[in-house]
């Protein structure tokens, strides 16, 4: 016997083996695997691979000076900044929009390649695999434990003596200013059961289902909301001696903040 769940509503089955059915829920197809992935996959690294040659050789930076209209692409934006002794943003720049995306295409398409060929490589595959998947170390990142009822504005304030970056926060940590915290049990319960309510609409159509069913529901993603409000407890911020130069960083990329 084997377990599998749906990817559109989660509901988990008890099955003999793989082989695809409907889900009996929300008559999805359920399979162990997305049909054609690593074709998927391959398709979107090759374009990736070429979308990194004009991205290296269009400008991306426009600076005006005495009213002259200066264009720089990336090699060019480090140029400058060796050439200003800014030497720690100059290699972050380089190291980031250069070296670690040409790696990660490079290492991506030795797998593909290496699974096409049968190379009897599987423990460097990992390795190379991980390289690509593990959160890059970074000066500028720390950890901050979030208290149950915080708001990310005051993480924010106390943080960096403003509000204003509380949304840059979310953005890192790719969460929601709501969902994306961490709360009491009275406040989790409370944001189950307008899931719960959200979910009835949206899968039976605003049906009415049975006493039985919502207590089924209300345990189970109870459980789902427990586990994912104690992933939620530390935030990854950036240290606030580091702010400025983030800052610096990110409009370098395009971006105001």
């Amino acid at each position: 016997m084997v377990l599998i769940s749906c990817r559109n509503c989660h509901k988990v089955y008890e099955k003999d083996n793989y082989n695809g059915f409907i889900c009996t829920r929300c008559k999805h197809k359920v399979t162990r695997r997305i049909d054609n992935s690593l074709q998927i996959s391959l398709a979107l690294v090759i374009c990736a691979i070429l979308l990194y040659i004009p991205a290296m050789l269009y400008p991306i930076m426009e600076v005006t000076k005495f009213g002259v209209n200066i264009q720089s692409t990336i090699l060019e934006g480090v140029i400058s900044f060796l050439d200003m002794e800014s030497y720690f943003i100059a290699i972050v720049i380089f190291t980031a929009s250069v070296v670690i995306p040409m790696i990660k295409l490079v290492g991506l398409l030795f797998i593909f390649i290496s699974l096409k060929i049968n190379i009897k490589l599987l423990l460097f595959e990992i390795k190379i695999y991980s390289i690509i998947t593990d959160n890059i170390k970074s000066e500028f990142f720390t950890l901050y434990k979030i208290m149950d009822n915080d708001k990310i504005e005051r993480i924010s304030y106390e943080l960096y003596g403003t509000t204003d970056y509380w949304d840059l926060l979310l953005l890192i940590n790719d969460r929601e200013a709501f969902c994306g915290m961490t709360y009491d049990f009275e406040t989790c319960t409370s944001n189950v059961e307008s899931y719960i309510d959200k979910y009835e609409f949206e899968i039976y159509s605003n049906e009415d289902i049975s006493d039985e069913r919502k207590t089924e529901l209300l345990d189970e993603f109870y459980e789902k909301y427990k586990l994912r409000n104690e992933m939620n407890r530390y935030l990854h911020i950036i240290k606030p001696s580091k702010m400025q130069d983030f800052l610096k960083l990110i409009k370098l990329a395009g971006f105001e903040w």
